[in-house]
């Protein structure tokens, strides 16, 4: 799971902002880092809600350790595809920006 986020955070992410920003006349670094920053950002809240749910089972379900470790493996991919969808969303935004007009002299 690991390497899908470092292939995102480090390939995917900036393959597919930069250039978009800069035919936008955009900053690419900024968008890129802001992209980054959904993606890990998802990821955490994810994993937030996951650690509420598996404590509340723990403690008032009695889920076993087996139980929680497929449950951890479960949030992480629902985390990656949330984290993918947030970079989309915010591809999808600098996307729908209007390119700069190219005026004549």
């Amino acid at each position: 799971m690991i390497i899908i986020d470092l292939a995102f955070l480090l390939i995917i992410i900036p393959w597919r902002m930069i250039p978009l920003a800069r035919s936008r006349d955009r900053s690419a670094v900024g968008w890129t880092l802001g992209a980054i920053g959904a993606y890990i950002a998802t990821s955490i809240v994810v994993s937030l809600v996951y650690a509420m749910i598996q404590s509340f089972g723990a403690f008032h379900l009695g889920w076993s350790v087996e139980t929680m470790l497929l449950g951890i493996r479960i949030a992480r991919i629902i985390g990656i595809i949330c984290s993918i969808a947030a970079f989309d969303l915010l591809r999808r935004r600098l996307a729908a920006k209007t390119p700069p007009s190219s005026q004549s002299l």
